[in-house]
């Protein structure tokens, strides 16, 4: 299984299409780095269900993937900035994701992750309620049950 990933060899959308066209291997659906590499997750959804054999579910800033893109920002600075959010207060059309992989009959997981950096000691409970913001907005878009 391949895993897009910023900061290596296939990262960008012509090398996350390259595999696809060159090769019969699964991905890792990771949504936060394919669409900082420049690649739509809903539409690699939509366009290659079948493939998808895992799925690691981030929310993107746009805004700031964008400045990664170009350049103008590091990944790491971008990190720190925000670039992730809780799934639901970005740019990832998660619903539409779920969708072509439940019409495609998908049967692997949905993992979270929730990156982050933290400069000094969490107030509160701190990066906690990203977390729990994103479980209810997966558990709503899964129709799975809620504690």
């Amino acid at each position: 299984m391949l895993h897009p990933h910023v900061g290596t060899m296939v990262e960008n959308g012509e090398e996350v299409q390259r595999v696809l066209d060159g090769s019969s291997v699964a991905l890792c659906l990771d949504t936060g780095h394919l669409l900082i590499g420049g690649t739509d997750p809903a539409e690699l959804t939509r366009q290659a269900p079948h493939r998808i054999a895992h799925t690691h579910v981030k929310d993107v800033d746009l805004g700031l993937a964008r400045q990664v893109q170009s350049g103008r920002r590091t990944y790491t600075e971008a990190v720190r900035e925000g670039i992730y959010r809780p799934v639901g207060h970005g740019d990832v059309d998660f619903a539409a994701i779920v969708e072509h992989l439940r019409a495609d009959g998908y049967p692997g997981w949905y993992v979270l992750e929730q990156d982050t950096i933290l400069a000094e000691e969490p107030r509160g409970e701190g990066p906690l309620t990203d977390v729990r913001t994103s479980v209810a907005a997966l558990q709503a878009l899964l129709g799975a049950p809620t504690e």
